[in-house]
């Protein structure tokens, strides 16, 4: 049952070769669909340039931030 609704979907495409108007409209979204992808690959590069710069700065410099002593106790969670 869930095939024909999804196909129910698919009606308004029938409907492009009698309405040049919606041709159009469904040719403008897919070029726009176009250049999305273009910005969100440029975002997935920038967002691995960050990721990559902060592990190379940050790295290792927060191991011993919360410890006071080289290896953790864990004596405490233990008893529990």
């Amino acid at each position: 049952m869930r095939v024909l609704r999804v196909l129910r979907i698919l009606r308004p495409l029938k409907a492009m070769k009698t309405l040049p108007s919606l041709r159009k409209q469904i040719s403008a979204l897919l070029m726009s669909v176009m250049g999305l992808i273009n910005v969100l690959v440029f975002l997935l590069f920038i967002f691995l340039l960050f990721s990559v710069v902060g592990l190379q700065w940050f790295s290792g410099n927060q191991h011993y931030t919360c410890r006071t002593a080289e290896i953790p106790d864990s004596g405490y969670w233990q008893k529990y």
